[in-house]
């Protein structure tokens, strides 16, 4: 893993705080404590005039990169992570993966696939070795028996 962005918005009728909660359930506890060292913010203005929030994490520390998105992987329900590999040829583009979590689900602490809106953006840049969907497959199944193993 060479680099992961999580990204989401913050709605005017949101609150921060509880956003943040909700990146920081998707990290590994000992990322949680020094989210601020990855964020960049950007205030936008909505459709209606109303104040949208772009929140951005980018970890480009490999290690940290490669230990946030084994998290991620490993934390998924096994229906989700099937979905996952099911639709992974829509997911993986030009040596990244991209992974929408339930923004809800992520602050009561679980992982979960969505297809909507109300998410947390995950795109994972992956290394040279890992570019065609075949090696990514075996990738994130490596991933997951891992999770068996510890």
């Amino acid at each position: 893993m060479l680099s992961l962005e999580l990204s989401t918005f913050v709605h005017a009728t949101e609150d921060e705080e509880r956003v943040l909660q909700a990146v920081s359930n998707v990290l590994p506890e000992r990322m949680r404590g020094s989210l601020e060292v990855y964020l960049s913010k950007n205030v936008v203005l909505g459709y209606h005039g109303n104040a949208i929030t772009v929140m951005k994490f980018f970890i480009d520390e490999e290690v940290e990169a490669q230990e946030a998105f084994e998290h991620i992987v490993r934390r998924m329900e096994e229906s989700d992570f099937n979905y996952f590999l099911d639709s992974l040829e829509d997911r993986f583009e030009h040596g990244r993966i991209y992974l929408r979590v339930d923004k809800q689900e992520a602050y009561l602490g679980n992982i979960r696939i969505s297809e909507g809106d109300d998410v947390i953006r995950v795109t994972a840049l992956l290394k040279p070795h890992l570019r065609k969907s075949e090696a990514v497959s075996r990738y994130l199944l490596s991933l997951r028996s891992k999770k068996t193993t510890q």
